[in-house]
């Protein structure tokens, strides 16, 4: 099943840097397939690896960012400074290859 998203003029296309096929007609069609820009999906055995080579403290802080706690809840609940907790958020960040939360979410559930 592939993902389509409705366009109400070339400006979207334009944005996502999408070509602006035409119809038969000279005008801009209203659909067209968006599976180009999803992410990769994401090997099971190399996010594990990844995974693998936090500490456990690296660990629960992850576990608390999937949550979706914030940097400061985080360091309140485990007793520990704001700055290191955003050192443990960067080394996971890290180690784990993630340059965003979503990624690192993919990748977090791409191990599971």
């Amino acid at each position: 099943m592939s993902l389509v998203a409705t366009i109400a003029d070339t400006r979207t296309a334009d944005r996502f840097g999408l070509p602006h096929p035409r119809n038969t007609n000279g005008t801009t069609p209203m659909a067209f397939d968006m599976t180009a820009l999803l992410p990769p999906p994401v090997d099971q055995a190399a996010a594990s690896h990844r995974l693998s080579r936090l500490t456990p403290r690296q660990q629960r802080v992850l576990g608390m960012v999937l949550a979706g706690y914030r940097s400061k809840n985080i360091a309140a609940d485990l007793g520990l400074s704001q700055r290191t907790v955003e050192n443990h958020r960067a080394a996971i960040m890290r180690k784990t290859g993630a340059r965003s939360v979503p990624e690192l979410v993919r990748v977090a559930l791409g191990a599971a």
